[in-house]
């Protein structure tokens, strides 16, 4: 803990104005820009960035704190917090007991699918159908930003139409195409679902695209390559950041969806539709096992984003054209 918070203070203490730097084996003092974020502005610029700093803080302690309630419940004896009542389950544990992590491996499960089961179909359905489901946005909107065709328009005009109906108006329609298609509970067909190209990916890949400067293809085409050349070894190289951003938001969004799953495919119980299933018919001192299960669940993606943070939050558009 000491460690943590030293730490901590090295990336927010004020910085020094000076700062050595070796240069051919001597140390040089060298000027420091010593401007923060808010020095950097004046007068009611700071009031509107302090106050937003202060929302956007709390916001995120909002969304910390039930990460933090399950932590901290999953740790305490499933007897005690049974008979802990109101404002007593806001509390810390007197004892820690990490052997409720154990026990989510051999006493969380719903019928037939244990935990090791559904962790293993939400692997399946999460990451091999997200990068497939996400290969043909990004060839479309190459496509549509750099090239022209006579009805680029009309599918453009289709596209925006129908990404602005509602899900719920499209649910029946798709239920019903994936039962008379054989796609219905198909564990290999979920693959052929995730083909759609019109969705807001694509659009944030054809502004990607369009962003790329059409001089490297030209460059290519000087020394001989083809269309493939271009797209594969240097339009998408340049669109890798992005992808890998949608990537991790697609991904997500695929581990906790557990609507899609119940509808589609009831058979294979993923984490989201297993832990679902478990909390509905939950019952008093099996809370905490059920807690350690559902923070298990969170965890892979709060470390990917703490891990990944910095890199999605840069600027993705970096050209590379000099001169």
């Amino acid at each position: 803990m000491k460690e943590f918070f030293s730490n901590l203070w090295q990336k927010i203490k004020p910085k020094k104005k000076v700062r050595w730097v070796n240069i051919n084996g001597k140390k040089v003092k060298v000027p420091r820009d010593n401007q923060t974020v808010l020095t950097k502005r004046k007068g009611v610029e700071k009031v509107i960035f302090g106050t937003v700093c202060v929302f956007f803080s709390i916001y995120a302690i909002m969304l910390l704190y039930p990460l933090f309630y399950l932590a901290v419940n999953s740790l305490e004896d499933s007897v005690v917090y049974a008979l802990k009542e109101g404002s007593e389950k806001f509390g810390l544990p007197e004892q820690l007991h990490f052997s409720n992590y154990v026990k989510v491996f051999t006493q969380l499960q719903f019928e037939d699918s244990t935990f090791m089961s559904m962790l293993f179909n939400t692997l399946f359905y999460t990451f091999i159908p997200t990068a497939y489901g996400l290969f043909w946005p990004t060839l479309n909107g190459y496509v549509f930003a750099k090239y022209n065709f006579k009805i680029k328009g009309v599918l453009y005009a289709i596209a925006i139409t129908c990404m602005t109906l509602p899900i719920m108006g499209t649910g029946g329609a798709a239920f019903k195409l994936r039962l008379d298609l054989g796609m219905y509970d198909n564990r290999w067909a979920f693959l052929i679902g995730g083909t759609g190209s019109f969705d807001s990916r694509w659009l944030i890949l054809l502004g990607i695209f369009k962003g790329i400067p059409w001089s490297y293809a030209e460059a290519v085409y000087i020394d001989g390559g083809n269309d493939f050349t271009v797209f594969f070894k240097i339009m998408l190289p340049q669109a890798l950041p992005a992808i890998a951003v949608l990537y991790i938001t697609a991904a997500e969004n695929q581990w906790n969806d557990y609507q899609s799953m119940l509808l589609y495919h009831p058979s294979d119980l993923t984490l989201a539709t297993g832990l679902y299933y478990i909390g509905s018919f939950l019952k008093r001192g099996g809370e905490t096992i059920y807690y350690a299960g559902l923070f298990m669940s969170a965890l892979p993606f709060v470390i990917i984003y703490m891990c990944c943070c910095e890199s999605m939050m840069k600027n993705v558009s970096i050209g590379g054209l000099k001169g």
